[in-house]
């Protein structure tokens, strides 16, 4: 009887620890699908653009409907070409640039830069970027936000200070 009730209570010790590590996976599984899904919400809602591509070579793995909105490349588009193929940076410089940043930090902050849109037309824009690791592989996940609209009421408003101050400097 002695015997027995050791034995059931080692089993028992089994079967509760057991228990007790799959509940912990199961909770840790349903933190890694709310973090995926709040993840991929937060990709595909982004009025900004936020697209993923390789480090090496700028291959687009991935876009959100974002970077639709702002350059005109579907995903179509995009995804299977490198940013050199589809000819999205105005200047080639600010992508090694931001390639550069992101070798030596890890992120990039605030590039402003000029994308040409796919219909040929260009907008300025800020891309703040980070090194990712997929696969083992490095890639970078940036977010670009469409600033023309801001640059051109700068541009307004300096000629209006210019012409403002060119009339007070000729006025009696």
């Amino acid at each position: 009887p002695m015997e027995e009730k050791s034995e059931s209570f080692s089993l028992l010790k089994i079967f509760s620890a057991r228990a007790a590590a799959e509940m912990e996976r199961e909770m840790v599984a349903q933190a890694l699908r709310e973090s995926e899904e709040k993840f991929r919400l937060t990709f595909s809602t982004s009025p900004d653009a936020i697209n993923i591509n390789r480090v090496e070579d700028g291959f687009y793995v991935d876009i959100n409907e974002g970077f639709t909105s702002l350059t005109g490349f579907t995903r179509d588009d995009a995804i299977g070409n490198t940013s050199l193929e589809i000819k999205i940076w105005n200047d080639e410089r600010d992508r090694q640039e931001l390639v550069r940043g992101l070798k030596e930090k890890g992120y990039y902050e605030n590039l402003e830069a000029q994308f040409r849109r796919k219909d040929g037309t260009l907008t300025t824009a800020l891309v703040s970027a980070r090194v990712i690791s997929l696969g083992g592989v490095p890639h970078i996940i940036s977010i670009t936000r469409d600033i023309s609209e801001r640059k051109r009421a700068e541009e307004a408003m300096k000629e209006s200070e210019e012409r403002f101050k060119i009339l007070s400097e000729r006025s009696p």
